[in-house]
């Protein structure tokens, strides 16, 4: 069984407890959750990073999303979360000591900020063309329209054909050599764009000038949760919004803490 940890889920439950499940799993730490630990208050850094060095014998790395797209379109068959994860950063990241000065660690870091900004950017860009893929949304006003985005939340769920049409439009020469159904990331990260996109038109409404006043920089994170956990087994979040809108992609994933079904040893009184 392949299990996604995100930040909610990793501080949420104890080490003993993430032990266990490492034990009883394949426990995958995204590229997500490091860059949350590696940004958070320097108040709480060092104890985080002393928590993840107790998963070094248990978890493993699931992979960037960026490595396993371009394995994806260069092979021609869909990635696998944690089996395609490329080797070198987790040593150097992960398990070491918490990166504060080193300067490798620190470019990494860097790089990882441009890449999220790139990423905000991108998202506030499609936010702000929504009412061209759907024109119902035109007008609409911050949390009204309930039934009209409900009817495009379903559109978007499992194997939508409204998805594979959005990545035919967006997808570079190069990328239409990966497939565009559900098995594959590209599928996952176009729909999952879409549904956090929806989520957050619909708190903000049709207006460009709200939109911009946004950070998306968590927005965009969840959103990665999800498409490396729609690839896995189980998705360790404590996010009731990331475990609501993860669950519209109707990856067969389960996600939540609601797991002492799947590892009773791992939720006894001593765990």
């Amino acid at each position: 069984m392949k299990v996604v940890l995100d930040k909610s889920g990793f501080q949420s439950l104890s080490l003993s407890r993430l032990q266990c499940i490492g034990e009883r799993s394949e426990l995958l730490i995204p590229e997500s959750l490091i860059y949350e630990l590696l940004t958070t208050d320097e108040r709480l850094k060092a104890g985080l990073f002393v928590k993840l060095r107790g998963l070094r014998e248990v978890a493993h790395f699931s992979g960037s999303i960026g490595h396993l797209l371009r394995l994806e379109v260069g092979r021609g068959i869909p990635s696998v979360v944690g089996t395609d994860a490329e080797a070198a950063l987790p040593e150097l990241l992960f398990f070491g000591e918490v990166p504060l000065q080193d300067p490798v660690s620190q470019l990494i870091v860097e790089e990882w900020r441009e890449k999220i900004g790139q990423e905000v950017r991108g998202f506030r860009a499609r936010v702000a063309t929504m009412t061209t893929i759907f024109p119902e949304l035109a007008g609409l006003r911050p949390t009204q329209g309930a039934a009209i985005v409900a009817g495009i939340f379903n559109q978007l769920s499992g194997d939508s054909d409204t998805v594979r049409e959005v990545f035919a439009h967006l997808a570079d020469e190069d990328q239409r050599g990966a497939g565009t159904g559900p098995q594959w990331l590209g599928y996952r990260l176009v729909q999952a764009e879409l549904l956090w996109v929806l989520d957050n038109f619909h708190k903000f409404g049709d207006d460009d000038a709200a939109v911009a006043a946004i950070d998306f920089e968590n927005t965009v994170v969840d959103k990665e949760y999800a498409v490396i956990g729609s690839n896995a087994d189980l998705l360790l979040t404590n996010d009731r919004r990331l475990i609501e809108l993860f669950n519209h992609m109707k990856s067969g994933t389960r996600a939540g803490l609601d797991v002492q079904d799947l590892f009773p040893e791992c939720f006894e009184e001593a765990a």
